[in-house]
């Protein structure tokens, strides 16, 4: 699928959909591949949950897993976390 297939054929319904889901009160987060790049639709809660902060942060990244690492840690600094694995990187124990 092209970029401009997908922005013809699915891009727009996406995005209603991901704003008919926040109005509902959930977030929404999506990533979409095709040919030559992907792209993505988020809609987040003032106060998403942890699975869609994470979610939308592996989109974001680019598939770059520093970028995603340092953004988690951003993250936890804002939001708290409960994982061994970002510990031991705020220690310096990698």
């Amino acid at each position: 699928m092209t970029e401009e297939h997908f922005d013809r054929e699915f891009g727009p319904k996406l995005v209603a959909l991901a704003q008919r889901i926040k109005a509902a009160g959930s977030s929404f987060v999506c990533y979409v591949d095709f040919d030559g790049g992907g792209c993505r639709t988020v809609e987040l809660q003032p106060v998403p949950s942890a699975e869609a902060r994470l979610t939308y942060l592996a989109a974001a990244c680019g598939g770059n897993a520093d970028r995603l690492i340092l953004s988690m840690m951003k993250d936890s600094e804002k939001n708290g976390h409960g994982s061994v694995y970002l510990k031991l990187l705020e220690h310096g124990k990698t």
